[in-house]
């Protein structure tokens, strides 16, 4: 069973002051906030009603108190639309202690004005209340979509200023597949007195001469990228050479399907381009991942003799940056990567490739020369010079041919063929068999993705040899290929 000083329950505010007012120590202000109280709640009424006959009958016992309770009425006709009205006021109050100083509370019925504000504040809370459990549900929150993102691509996790050489062989990130002796990180600016320096912060990576790096791609939530039809990655960043001699470098989307010691590699895509002067260059290459993805492995360790075909579907892939063969060293810097559509060809710079003599097969009479580092005796004007090249789309591109030769070769007539197109060109006089230059040998278009021979054929000639051939040189917007190891041959 409730008390009756307890129900209804006072708030702590009321209970203070109601407790004061019995006790008589009630302040001016506290006087007038009781006041207040009592004329604007009914439940503060309520319970110092219940003080009160509490107290009163207390106090009759101990010591009785004076209450007088006032009543009145008015009594008001006004006309109305089926004849005259009445309205009846009740006034009530109550007078407590002495008559020269009592406490007088007014306990009438709230007025009609009042009463219409409770009715109208009660409407507006209903309102709001259906408003809000039947509000249309809130769009769920846009989450951007993770992207592809190269970890440490500027070099710079590692801080070598205590190191005494200013360099390491360590390359965060960048050796998770594979560790290579001919790579390391360098405080380039310390280690060339201040020849050479970066194109952002103090470090760069150095290859030297079968040198590679390696890392695993991931999203920028975490999650590996994976190997699926369509999939282009665009590679970009800045190379150093120290000449003006050209070095073709490959980049790659692999998996590894085994490491060291028993080392499978299958390719995803490998793209291979040339850069050809001194100093710093940017470079932009794009990796497309296109066709059937069941492949043969790329490298597998000699003393390995399974070579299974796999299935590249759905499988994580590796950024692979390597040489491909060629002299070092070369410094890279600012790398950056980025997912691209399989087709945005548009605004990208120009990309070359060279195909080197030593990766083509020569069917005929000629022989490789390596102290001219050409193909040369090219007495056999039926003899041809055949690369095998994986261009990944389609594209137009540029073709030159890297030659040497003397006047009395001059002239001698050549094809380049791709596929069922071909274009001509003439052997130029460079003034010795070793002195060798670019010659522009005409426009070729590639009609679509896929395996290609790429064939010098020398037209009939008069003179001795045909010419001495170092290489071709491709360069295009829309060019990324790969040279493929060549048939056999010599």
């Amino acid at each position: 069973m409730k008390s009756d000083l307890t129900d209804p329950s006072p708030d702590a505010e009321l209970a203070d002051l109601v407790s004061k007012y019995l006790d008589n120590r009630l302040t001016a202000a506290e006087r007038t906030r009781l006041e207040l109280r009592i004329q604007r709640e009914a439940v503060a009424m309520d319970y110092l009603a219940e003080r009160l006959r509490f107290e009163a009958t207390l106090r009759e016992t101990i010591n009785p108190q004076r209450m007088e309770v006032v009543e009145s009425r008015r009594m008001i006709m006004e006309p109305g639309e089926d004849g005259p009205e009445w309205l009846v006021e009740q006034q009530r109050s109550v007078r407590i202690g002495r008559q020269d100083e009592p406490l007088t509370l007014d306990v009438s019925m709230p007025n009609q004005r009042r009463r219409v504000l409770v009715v109208a504040i009660s409407i507006l809370i209903l309102v709001l209340t259906v408003f809000w459990l039947f509000r249309p549900a809130a769009p769920p929150p846009m989450v951007a979509a993770p992207i592809l993102v190269l970890r440490n691509g500027g070099f710079e996790t590692t801080d070598l200023s205590l190191t005494p050489q200013g360099l390491t062989s360590t390359l965060v990130n960048w050796q998770e597949a594979f560790a290579c002796a001919e790579v390391d990180l360098v405080e380039i600016a310390r280690i060339s007195n201040g020849a050479i320096f970066p194109k952002s912060g103090k470090n760069v990576a150095r290859l030297e001469t079968a040198g590679y790096i390696n890392q695993f791609l991931q999203y920028s939530d975490g999650s590996p990228l994976r190997a699926r039809d369509g999939l282009t990655v665009r590679l970009s960043g800045w190379v150093w050479l120290d000449s003006e001699v050209s070095r073709t470098i490959s980049a790659s989307l692999r998996v590894v399907a085994s490491g060291r010691p028993d080392t499978i590699l299958y390719d995803a895509c490998r793209v291979s381009f040339t850069v050809d002067a001194a100093g710093w260059q940017r470079f932009r290459v794009d990796l497309p991942v296109a066709g059937d993805l069941m492949r043969l492995p790329y490298w597998v360790e000699p003393r390995v003799n399974n070579k299974p075909p796999l299935d590249l579907t759905d499988r994580e892939l590796c950024l692979s940056i390597d040489m491909d063969g060629s002299r070092g060293p070369v410094l890279l810097d600012d790398l950056k990567i980025e997912e691209v559509a399989p087709n945005e060809v548009v605004g990208t710079p120009p990309v070359s490739l060279e195909l080197h003599h030593w990766s083509a097969a020569i069917r005929g009479q000629a022989i490789r020369e390596e102290g001219k580092d050409c193909i040369g005796s090219w007495d056999d004007d039926g003899a041809t010079v055949v690369w095998r090249v994986r261009f990944h789309r389609a594209c137009e591109i540029d073709i030159e041919c890297l030659q040497a030769s003397e006047s009395r070769s001059a002239g001698n007539g050549y094809d380049v063929v791709i596929g069922e197109d071909q274009v001509s060109g003439k052997v130029v006089d460079t003034g010795a068999w070793d002195r060798f230059q670019f010659v522009k040998v005409g426009r070729l278009k590639v009609p679509a993705a896929g395996e290609y021979e790429v064939v010098v054929s020398p037209h009939p000639k008069e003179s001795q040899a045909v010419m001495n051939l170092r290489g071709l040189r491709f360069r295009g917007g829309g060019l990324s290929a790969e040279i493929l190891a060549p048939d056999a041959g010599r």
